[in-house]
């Protein structure tokens, strides 16, 4: 019996040594990638929700600065443009192509002293408010306006007190600052000695419509010269003025 003496292969020196790759996994290490914009930690560290935070108020900040800015242009605007916005008095006695009610001006009714005094009333009311609309339409105070025209005789003195009363305060400029005139307590007594003209008093209270804080009660009074044409009435007219009522001339006055 023969012994075989071939040697048993080597663990070590037959089996080729791993590579470094090989190594590397062995050991726990990961490979090596090429870099990227997407696995930049900057970038990632970007979106943190500390700093995410911050970008978006800051944007948000940004935002409504705009907003507030182009609010604050726009009212300068329209601010500017009701200061030119004045209101037209013309008068009605003389405008033109006036249809009257009644034929030739023969009518069996004529506005008598009680029917003036609540014209009075009315005109002065219209004249006097202010409707504190902020928007740019203000129908309310377009609606005073004309009401307060209707009653104005033209190329009078009460014309002219009109359109100077009106350059000084200018309602739809005050209106659009947010300040409301209320006329309050109007009462019209006849002055018996002077015909045709009558006496009124009454108080005006201006709120400020953004906190409805009154800031003040002021009291008034006017006189008023009349003339009564119920002719002059047109169909246009008669919503406004139906007695036939005109102003012609006008004086105001603080009441202390």
């Amino acid at each position: 019996m023969t012994t075989d003496t071939t040697t048993a292969p080597s663990v070590t020196g037959d089996i080729a040594p791993p590579t470094a790759a090989e190594t590397g996994r062995k050991k726990g290490k990961p490979e090596a990638k090429p870099r990227s914009f997407v696995n930049n930690k900057k970038w990632i560290a970007l979106f943190a929700p500390e700093r995410s935070w911050a970008y978006v108020m800051a944007c948000v900040a940004l935002i409504a600065f705009g907003f507030a800015a182009l609010e604050g242009l726009t009212n300068i605007v329209l601010i500017h443009d009701l200061n030119l916005r004045q209101p037209i008095i013309v008068g009605e006695t003389t405008a033109k192509a006036l249809v009257p009610l009644f034929p030739n001006g023969a009518g069996t009714t004529v506005c008598d002293v009680t029917c003036i005094q609540g014209s009075l009333q009315t005109f002065i009311i219209a004249f006097r408010s202010i409707s504190g609309e902020m928007d740019g339409v203000q129908a309310t105070q377009h609606d005073n306006s004309a009401r307060a025209a209707a009653f104005i005789a033209k190329g009078s003195p009460a014309m002219t007190v009109a359109n100077q009363y009106y350059q000084h305060y200018p309602p739809y400029a005050l209106a659009a600052k947010g300040l409301k005139l209320e006329v309050t307590g109007i009462v019209v007594d006849v002055d018996h000695q002077t015909p045709n003209r009558y006496d009124a008093r009454w108080t005006d209270v201006v709120t400020d419509v953004r906190t409805h804080r009154i800031l003040g009660r002021h009291p008034f009074g006017a006189q008023l010269d009349v003339i009564v044409d119920p002719s002059a009435r047109s169909e246009d007219l008669v919503r406004y003025n139906f007695g036939g009522v005109f102003v012609t001339d006008l004086h105001l006055f603080e009441v202390q």
